[in-house]
C-alpha cells in the first residue's frame, strides 16, 4: 500500500481520538490517494510530532482518522531563516518548497531595490510549505513572514541579535568553506541564521553598503558564475546547512 503523509490543522493530535477530515484533505485522501475504510494514514500537525491513524468512517464530505500510534516525536526547528526577494521568472511556491526541503524554519521575502515583484500570494506559498513537509518527512513546519523591504528588516529589532549571512555575487564574499565553520561553531543556542538572497539583477550598491555596516554580516562567495536565483536559493542553503 503506497504511504500517505498528511500535514492537519488541528491544534493537537491525541492518542485514541478521532479525528474529521473535511475539504482539501477529504477530497486528497480519497480522490487522489484512493483511500478507504482501514487505510493507515500518518499525520502531522507541526506541534505534535508523527502519529498513525486509521480510517474508521466515509461519507460524502468527510472522514474520519483514529489515532492510534505516535511514531516520531517534534522536531525542533532549525532557526534558518531565508530571506528572498521574489523574481519574475521563478514562482515564489518553487522556492518556499526547496527552501522547506533544505531544513529552513522560516521564509521571509523582501523588496530590494532592483524588485520587480513587490507582493506575494501567502496562501500558495504557506501550501507549498506544507506539502514539501509532506513529501520531505520533517514534521517541523516553516513560517512564513509577511513580505518587508530590506531597507525596515535591516533596520528592524533584533536584526543585531541573528547571524546574517549574505551571498555576495559582486565578488567581496569570502569562500564558504574557511568561513562558515568559524562563524556557526560559535552560534549560541536558539540564534537564528539568515540567509540573504537578492533578485534578478542582484542588490544595489546603496543596499550592499547598508549590509556591510552590519558587524553581525557575513557575506560568502557562491562561486565564479553568476547564479540564477533559485540556484542561488539552493546553493546557499545547502552550504549553510553542511556547515550548520
Amino acid at each position: 500500500m503506497r504511504k500517505v503523509r498528511l500535514m492537519i490543522k488541528n491544534d493537537r493530535i491525541v492518542l485514541g481520538e478521532n479525528i474529521l477530515i473535511t475539504g482539501q484533505d477529504f477530497d486528497y485522501l480519497t480522490k487522489v490517494m484512493r483511500s478507504k475504510i482501514d487505510d493507515e494514514i500518518e499525520i502531522f500537525n507541526g506541534n505534535c510530532g508523527d502519529f498513525m491513524s486509521k480510517v474508521t468512517k466515509m461519507a460524502k464530505k468527510g472522514l474520519v482518522l483514529e489515532v492510534f500510534k505516535q511514531i516520531k516525536t517534534q522536531e525542533l526547528p532549525s532557526n534558518i531563516c531565508l530571506a528572498f526577494a521574489p523574481v519574475k521568472n521563478v514562482k515564489s511556491q518553487f522556492i518556499a518548497q526547496k527552501a522547506t526541503e533544505l531544513n529552513v524554519s522560516r521564509v521571509q521575502p523582501i523588496i530590494t531595490n532592483h524588485s520587480v515583484i513587490d507582493s506575494i500570494n501567502s496562501s500558495k506559498l504557506e501550501i507549498s510549505i506544507n506539502e514539501a513537509c509532506e513529501q520531505c518527512e520533517t514534521n517541523s513546519i516553516a513560517t512564513l513572514s509577511p513580505i518587508i523591504k530590506l531597507e525596515d528588516l535591516l533596520k528592524s529589532d533584533g536584526i543585531v541579535d541573528k547571524i546574517l549571512i549574505l551571498c555576495d555575487e559582486s565578488n567581496n564574499g569570502q569562500k564558504a568553506s574557511e568561513i562558515l565553520p568559524q562563524i556557526l561553531k560559535n552560534r549560541s543556542e536558539n540564534q537564528e541564521v539568515m540567509i540573504f538572497i537578492g533578485p534578478e539583477g542582484g542588490f544595489s550598491a546603496k543596499e550592499f553598503e547598508e549590509f556591510y555596516k552590519l558587524e553581525n554580516l557575513t557575506s560568502i562567495s557562491l562561486g565564479k558564475r553568476t547564479l540564477r536565483a533559485d540556484t542561488a536559493i539552493i546553493s546557499g542553503l545547502s552550504l549553510v546547512g553542511e556547515f550548520l
